[in-house]
């Protein structure tokens, strides 16, 4: 089963502009996601880094990454992940990572991969133990059905408590934006417009739900911390150095 990764690094953002290649601990941003996709398995090869800016591109060749430029107007970073594998005939399944996650380590890499593997999904993603209040809509929460595929997605608290508060913030789930898909089926999904929940909650997996597909999702009690803006930088720096 071969397996693609592709981080996708665009390097405008509007809250923390070059912020992919951000210097954490002496090293870009980026070098820390491309390490732990490296270290669970994939061949180097294999793991390459989507970027729209030249910028971008000349930070990852010097430390040694594969690097493809695609196009500033790639709607999302799935875009631009399709852009980079769609005539790689040879591929079942391309993994999406997070170009702004540090602190992602290669075991939830490599566990992912084997989930992959013994599943056999057309798309998947994680999810963990809610992390902050289920009130905060920068938090998405997932509810799943019994064969642990996603019912939904969603910015507020689901579900909801209608009899008693919830006595247990474990009873909510916590997405964390990393995906796989069968290359064939993320070309396809690609080319859907989006959905009406997708346009409302601004979750674009909402779009393939709509569609009837189902979504395995993969447990995990590793937790990521993700920057955002410069001060989010000092947060990551000092759980890194714990």
């Amino acid at each position: 089963m071969r397996v693609v990764i592709v981080i996708p690094a665009r390097y405008d953002s509007s809250r923390f502009p070059g912020k992919v290649i951000y210097p954490i601990l002496g090293r870009p941003m980026l070098w820390y996601v491309w390490k732990a996709a490296l270290d669970s398995g994939v061949p180097k090869e294999d793991v390459l880094i989507a970027v729209d800016d030249e910028r971008t591109a000349r930070v990852c060749r010097n430390f040694g990454a594969s690097v493809v430029m695609t196009p500033k107007d790639c709607a999302s970073g799935s875009d631009r992940v399709g852009w980079v594998v769609r005539d790689m005939d040879d591929l079942e399944y391309v993994i999406n990572l997070q170009a702004d996650e540090p602190l992602l380590p290669s075991e939830l890499v490599s566990g992912f991969i084997d989930f992959l593997r013994d599943n056999r999904p057309e798309m998947a993603s994680i999810y963990t133990d809610l992390i902050g209040k289920p009130e905060d809509p920068n938090i998405v929460k997932v509810i799943m059905d019994e064969s642990g595929n996603a019912l939904y997605f969603s910015r507020s608290p689901i579900p909801f408590y209608r009899e008693d508060p919830c006595p247990d913030k474990r009873s909510y789930y916590q997405h964390i934006g990393i995906y796989a898909y069968k290359k064939d089926f993320l070309l396809e999904f690609l080319t859907w417009p989006p959905s009406r929940l997708e346009k409302t909650e601004r979750l674009e997996q909402l779009r393939a739900l709509e569609k009837g597909v189902k979504i395995k999702m993969f447990y995990t009690t590793h937790r990521l911390v993700g920057v955002d803006t410069p001060e989010d930088v000092e947060t990551v720096e000092v759980l890194m150095k714990k």
